[in-house]
């Protein structure tokens, strides 16, 4: 068992910590950081299709439901698919890539004070 000092003003005290409640600390941390992951992946895809269609968030996201729904698919199985298709498979023309390149690095020109 896991012990914990608890050291205040009015009291000087030990806590016990078990052995399950540190795992189960463990399994939420891990869960979290599963949860952010996927959600970042999420993020992503919702980026490239807004970015290809010139769709609303919004709008990308319900297509990505819409499709892992349709085909029974995992919503993060088809995310992982999507951005690895999109980043590996779509070739972009290289005017469009120069003029995204422009874009960029001139975008804080852009940005008003």
């Amino acid at each position: 068992m896991g012990a914990l000092k608890n050291c205040s003003a009015d009291r000087d005290e030990t806590i016990a910590i078990s052995p399950n409640e540190i795992a189960n600390d463990k399994a939420v941390d891990a869960a979290i950081a599963d949860f952010t992951r996927h959600r970042s992946q999420i993020e992503q895809a919702k980026g490239v299709l807004m970015a290809v269609y010139g769709i609303s968030a919004e709008h990308a996201f319900d297509i990505m439901v819409w499709r892992s729904q349709e085909t029974n698919t995992k919503l993060r199985k088809l995310v992982g698919q999507i951005i690895e298709d999109f980043t590996s498979q779509l070739n972009i023309p290289a005017g469009v890539r120069a003029r995204a390149d422009h874009l960029l690095l001139t975008a804080h020109e852009r940005v008003s004070s």
